[in-house]
């Protein structure tokens, strides 16, 4: 599945039907050209364009002498430069990565984030490169929004983007529990080879209901290094689908159940 694709999804399973809308929603932007195969050549068409009007000023004014470049081979040049710069962005798009994704809700084989006996199954993202060329990532940042509440250090709505150690601590403030509740891939500074197959990608994190349940959202953006240099960046965002949400919103709303004979005990909310 692509990073932009949307889609459009209608709850039935929990008995009310989930307003129709957009989810899985990122933005891919390239956010810094490579400066020597971008600037070089602009600044080199600039002075070639400025000797060319230069050159025709000399002959009209009958001053041969003060001629830089004549007129011939500054427009030799001149097309030269603007070919390779064509060129050179024709290239670019050939070898453009792009980052596809792909959740599954199959437990099987994901380690310690399993979901408990009868709450909803958790959810497992994953990235891959579905571009033509490799991907070199730089860096990977967060951004959390609780659910209902500011975030634990205060702020109200969304945090800034955080480093993967400061969204650990903050989902770990609200009493999620590591490994148990959600497990955030680290992902350093590394290639990205592309693939056709969504199901080689990268394991980027895992969420169970509680993690879910105790979140808004948790945004992720990506900035990778293509082959000639250009930065990209990438931020998807909404990547549980919404009846997957009003599934685990009526699990949690649901008063877990009191036992038998002790009225001392009274019925709560879902605690996992």
């Amino acid at each position: 599945m692509d990073l932009a694709s949307l889609a459009h999804v209608t709850d039935n399973s929990v008995g009310s039907q989930v307003e129709r809308r957009r989810y899985a929603i990122s933005n891919h932007r390239v956010i810094r050209r490579s400066r020597p195969y971008v600037v070089t050549p602009a600044v080199a068409m600039i002075l070639l364009a400025v000797n060319a009007v230069w050159d025709v000023v000399c002959q009209r004014i009958g001053r041969d002498e003060w001629i830089v470049l004549d007129t011939g081979s500054t427009i030799t040049l001149l097309v030269a430069v603007g070919g390779a710069t064509l060129a050179r962005g024709q290239y670019a798009m050939t070898v453009r990565p792009y980052l596809g994704w792909r959740f599954t809700r199959d437990d099987k084989g994901r380690g310690r984030v399993t979901s408990p006996e009868g709450a909803p199954r958790a959810i497992h993202l994953y990235v891959h490169n579905g571009g033509s060329g490799v991907a070199f990532v730089e860096n990977v940042r967060y951004r959390l929004e609780l659910a209902g509440g500011p975030t634990p250090d205060d702020r109200a709505g969304p945090s800034p983007w955080l480093t993967l150690d400061q969204t650990r601590q903050q989902l770990r403030q609200i009493g999620l529990i590591e490994e148990r509740d959600f497990y955030l891939m680290i992902i350093g500074p590394a290639p990205m080879p592309p693939t056709a197959n969504p199901f080689d990608g990268v394991h980027v994190l895992s969420l169970t209901s509680r993690a879910v349940h105790s979140i808004s959202n948790l945004d992720i953006r990506f900035r990778a290094t293509d082959l000639v240099g250009d930065v990209h960046e990438w931020t998807l965002t909404d990547y549980v689908a919404p009846q997957h949400r009003a599934e685990i919103r009526a699990y949690h709303a649901t008063p877990t159940p009191t036992p038998a004979g002790d009225p001392a005990v009274a019925p709560g909310p879902r605690e996992e």
